[in-house]
């Protein structure tokens, strides 16, 4: 935590620790310019906004990849960039309703109850790392790339489905797993 802060709370801290940021008003008028100028030096760029937001910002895939071919350009958003809830913003507890995590965490509780881990944002990232590393791959092997994308909910929704117990569950049950015969 920088000196003097408070506006940092200890999981932005931690999640953030030795990274470098830059604040820029993506409304701002010059903003595009910027950001293809940064992007004509990077290899990755991820955003998190609703579908649609960044293409009116003017710093979607096609504005990016305009400068520079090979950009791996990733999006995480909540419900996925089509389908009926693409529009809707996601909010950890809704995501963990919705996907049965809550379900995990009810143990012995008579109901569902809200956790405090950000598993869905943890889950999409990591889907986002592989599906990055893929892009990198094959941006080296043939100097192009193409957009890739997760959402927070489907990433959500395997993890109840597969645990490391040994066990599959799902919101009704959970039911052992069956390996190799």
């Amino acid at each position: 935590m920088e000196e003097g802060r408070t506006d940092q709370g200890t999981y932005f801290i931690r999640i953030n620790a030795g990274k470098s940021s830059l604040a820029l008003d993506l409304s701002h008028p010059k903003a595009p310019e910027v950001v293809a100028d940064l992007a004509r030096v990077l290899d990755v760029v991820v955003e998190n906004f609703l579908p649609g937001v960044v293409a009116k910002l003017g710093c979607d895939y096609a504005a990016l990849s305009a400068v520079k071919p090979d950009l791996v350009y990733c999006s995480i958003s909540g419900f996925g960039q089509s389908g009926p809830l693409r529009l809707q913003p996601a909010f950890h507890h809704i995501v963990n309703a919705m996907s049965g995590i809550m379900h995990l965490e009810q143990q012995t509780d008579p109901a569902p109850r809200p956790g405090y881990l950000q598993a869905a944002d943890v889950l999409a990232g990591t889907h986002a790392f592989g599906a990055i590393l893929a892009a990198l791959l094959a941006a080296r092997a043939d100097g192009s790339a193409a957009p890739t994308s997760t959402c927070r909910c489907s990433s959500a929704w395997w993890a109840p489905r597969t645990s490391t117990t040994g066990h599959a569950a799902t919101p009704a049950r959970s039911i052992r797993a069956r390996g190799p015969a």
